[in-house]
């Protein structure tokens, strides 16, 4: 997912400044051929992610005029999941997934432009954000 809008020459997909990764959903297959989608959803005024079993995988094609793109993660097998809550919130914060000893992080929040134009990432919103070892995933 862009960190921008579309603009003239295409809206921004990464920065340095936020070693995030932003994504509108997630789906992932359990070596049981069992299929989850993680995505967002909102309690009160916080956002935080749920996983849901599904039958199948949403199929999507991205156009050019959207902000949305297709990626695709690592095939391999997950060996720990843990989840972090705020309580105070009432929602699921996170997910900790550790995928042949690398570490995925996911989260929810949402990176927004500043009037400056400057990008500032905001946890606990409709997003879900994700870090491989504490880094962008494509870098």
């Amino acid at each position: 997912m862009a960190l921008t809008e579309d603009r003239k020459g295409g809206g921004i997909w990464f920065t340095p400044s936020i070693p995030w990764l932003q994504m509108a959903s997630v789906y992932f297959e359990t070596s049981n051929n069992k299929i989850y989608h993680l995505e967002s959803y909102e309690h009160n005024a916080d956002f935080g992610i749920i996983i849901k079993e599904v039958d199948s995988i949403k199929p999507w094609e991205p156009d050019d005029c959207t902000i949305l793109r297709n990626a695709n993660l690592p095939i391999c097998k997950i060996s720990s999941v843990e989840f972090s809550i705020d309580e105070l919130a009432g929602i699921i914060e996170g997910f900790l997934f550790v995928i042949d000893h690398n570490k995925i992080t996911m989260r929810s929040g949402e990176i927004y432009e500043q009037n400056d134009s400057t990008l500032k990432l905001l946890w606990h919103d409709e997003s879900i954000m994700m870090q491989v070892n504490d880094k962008h995933p494509n870098t």
